[in-house]
């Protein structure tokens, strides 16, 4: 028995063995771990400017490498470009791209182990002459997208632990599939913002191409509408009328492009000028072709041209809401071809706000016109504000045909309505399903941003008429899915909040 429990069991050269291969494999797992979290890291940043970075730091740190680089081709594939570099300017270096050991993984499509760069005649030891960095060896995989398209390559320099394995080989290969997607995904952003950023230069080109021949044509139906008193002249006058209304409709659309585009910075220079252009534009036009010119012409282009292109500085103020709210409801038109929806409304006095006064009539106006357009006739409409410790909010709702889950995406987009394109059509102001270009809601989120208040909304789209292309009847007592007005009221509707600071200026 001594002799057996002498004996002592000693590591052999198998267990060993075994040991290694787990601590590899823990290695591996740990390598790929670490390559999962950089993937999520390098896929979710959309900024190209902090992609360059992000990228340039987690390569270098899962590979052990001293540098690392992106070259992107061009459009037609002659070129590599270093898009990011830790040691060359971004989009400041290029080459062909059959040339050097990133042209050569871009052409082939394969991968490159090089071990000593000096002794591969592919290498071009004109960068490191560039950066003063000498590279030892290299690694270098190609940049293919899902559809099959190679993009460029990516590369890394200088292991600090010896040469590149096949497992680095493997793993950069991996790394290179995340950095693809992140450069696709970057790149599409750019395309949208640009796109965005165009969108929003034409429509203030647009905004402001209006503003001249609108306030022309408007002076001219003026001028006939007082030269034909005569009975005879009644059709024209009718006409010159007709087009006065046409021509507000215009403006009403040019001023609320304006409203938001006066937002965006814009150059003192250049309004000074396109305001002296104007200018002249409007007298020569109002006087032309005409001998006698009208009586106090310079007058009325004065008035024009301060109505036009005055841009005042907002004027903060503290304001009384529910005198503001009283003058928006006394606003509010009557007609003998329309029932419009009851409005109820809970307006305490005492609650102040600071803002500009002709900013806050145009928000609450405006989303009373929306519930007025979107609630057939005979409905509801509810007006309330409630108040905390911090904030004052003001409820629009409305019991009307609500708005569809896909269209709520969009709302507040601009020139965006909410009704099927093929069922649309533009009526008069404040009629039930009038629609519009769908500025109101933009205006009011850019003054939002502005003046330092909160807009949130929700909808639920009518049950009887899921579609954008189902139609309201428009008058309750005719829908023909309801048999008394609570059906219609409990059906769908929306609700529009304003939020101000209590009691506070904006941005305080």
């Amino acid at each position: 028995m001594s002799d057996i429990a002498s004996i002592q069991i000693r590591p052999t050269g198998r267990t060993t063995i075994r040991r290694s291969e787990d601590l590899l494999l823990k290695e591996q797992i740990d390598r790929h771990v670490q390559l999962f979290h950089i993937g999520q890291l390098i896929t979710s940043e959309i900024n190209l400017d902090i992609l360059f970075d992000v990228l340039a730091e987690q390569t270098i740190q899962i590979m052990d490498t001293q540098r690392c680089s992106v070259f992107l081709a061009d459009e037609n594939g002659a070129n590599l470009t270093a898009f990011a570099s830790t040691d060359l300017k971004k989009n400041q270096t290029k080459m062909p791209s059959d040339f050097g050991i990133a042209g050569w993984v871009y052409r082939n499509r394969l991968p490159l182990n090089i071990p000593d760069t000096y002794k591969d005649a592919r290498f071009y030891p004109g960068i490191d002459r560039l950066t003063g960095f000498r590279t030892n060896n290299i690694l270098c995989v190609p940049l293919i997208n899902r559809n099959g398209e190679c993009l460029g390559t990516l590369q890394t320099l200088n292991k600090n632990s010896g040469d590149f394995t096949d497992d680095d080989r493997e793993l950069f290969s991996y790394l290179a599939n995340y950095v693809t997607v992140a450069i696709e995904n970057a790149k599409l952003y750019e395309k949208l913002k640009a796109a965005d950023e165009a969108k929003e230069r034409v429509i203030n080109h647009l905004s402001h191409e209006l503003k001249t021949p609108l306030s022309i044509i408007s002076a001219a139906f003026d001028i006939i509408e007082k030269k034909t008193s005569a009975p005879e002249d009644l059709r024209i006058k009718n006409a010159a009328q007709r087009g006065k209304r046409s021509v507000a409709r215009l403006m009403d659309l040019q001023e609320k492009v304006g409203d938001i585009m006066q937002l965006l910075p814009v150059e003192q220079d250049s309004k000074v000028m396109s305001l002296i252009n104007d200018t002249i534009d409007i007298l020569e036009e109002l006087n032309e072709g005409s001998q006698d010119r009208p009586e106090g012409i310079f007058d009325l282009a004065r008035k024009r041209v301060d109505c036009i292109f005055t841009v005042q500085s907002p004027r903060i103020e503290r304001i009384s809401l529910q005198e503001v709210l009283l003058k928006i409801l006394s606003k509010m038109p009557t007609s003998t071809k329309r029932n419009y929806p009851k409005i109820h409304s809970q307006i305490a006095n005492g609650l102040f706000v600071f803002i500009d006064r002709q900013v806050l009539e145009k928000v609450l106006g405006g989303l009373l016109k929306n519930a007025a357009e979107n609630t057939p006739d005979e409905g509801r409409i509810e007006i309330t504000i409630a108040e905390t410790d911090r904030d004052i909010r003001i409820d629009f709702r409305d019991y009307g045909i609500g708005i569809s889950a896909k269209n709520q995406k969009n709302i507040f987009s601009g020139f965006f309505h909410t009704h099927d394109t093929n069922t649309y059509s533009s009526k008069h102001p404040y009629e039930f399903n009038a629609g519009g270009a769908g500025l109101d809601l933009l205006r009011i989120q850019a003054f939002s941003k502005m003046f330092d208040f909160s807009v949130q909304f929700e909808s639920r789209r009518c049950r009887h008429i899921p579609l954008d292309t189902d139609l309201c009847e428009g008058k309750i007592s005719t829908c023909p899915h309801i048999q008394e007005k609570a059906d219609c009221l409990a059906s769908g509707g929306s609700i529009f909040s304003i939020t101000f600071k209590k009691e506070g200026r904006p941005g305080s």
